[in-house]
């Protein structure tokens, strides 16, 4: 094979991959992405009925939740 087919074949498999890749790329649905708000309220949400955290641990939560968020 000379060296002008091996670089014809390089190419169409780089453009293949291109292709493929491109496909993928359009498929990620970034609308769905998870917000550091989203987060922080799912985590602050799911502690407020939890026996396991006293209302002192509960509150330090909030407040390192906060911070973390870029809230407080």
């Amino acid at each position: 094979m000379s060296k002008s087919e091996r670089n014809a074949r390089a190419i169409a498999e780089l453009q293949s991959l291109l292709q493929k890749a491109e496909r993928l790329v359009g498929a990620v649905d970034l609308s769905q992405e998870t917000t550091m708000a989203d987060t922080t309220l799912n985590l602050l949400s799911k502690n407020v009925d939890n026996d396991k955290l006293s209302d002192a641990e509960f509150r330090e939560l909030v407040r390192t939740s906060l911070k973390v968020a870029g809230v407080a």
